[in-house]
């Protein structure tokens, strides 16, 4: 006659799911940072459009862009302690890993 689970069954579940969440939380947080490093590189490519598209001098915090989407000047940022290389000239946005 077996109606369910026991006290120590119960416990037995619960402390490995919770050995299985301490293992597994260190690797959520590099994921949400890569995330926002890739959603603030998003926004330096969305501002060089904007002032291809508009003809105007876009700034932001990281670099500007004059109206034909040419970058001010050359720079290495660094976001979440990712280097970010902006090329001079195009703009273009490389990734150093």
């Amino acid at each position: 006659m077996n109606r369910g689970f026991t006290a120590i069954e119960c416990l037995l579940c619960v402390s490995v799911m919770a050995i299985l969440m301490t293992m597994t939380a260190g690797r959520i947080r590099p994921i949400t940072v890569k995330q926002d490093t890739a959603s603030r590189i998003n926004e330096i490519v969305m501002d060089q459009y904007h002032a291809v598209v508009n003809c105007e001098r876009v700034e932001n915090e990281y670099t500007g862009f004059n109206r034909k989407g040419n970058v001010r000047q050359r720079d290495t940022v660094y976001i979440n302690d990712v280097p970010i290389i902006i090329s001079l000239g195009t703009g273009r946005i490389y990734v150093r890993e």
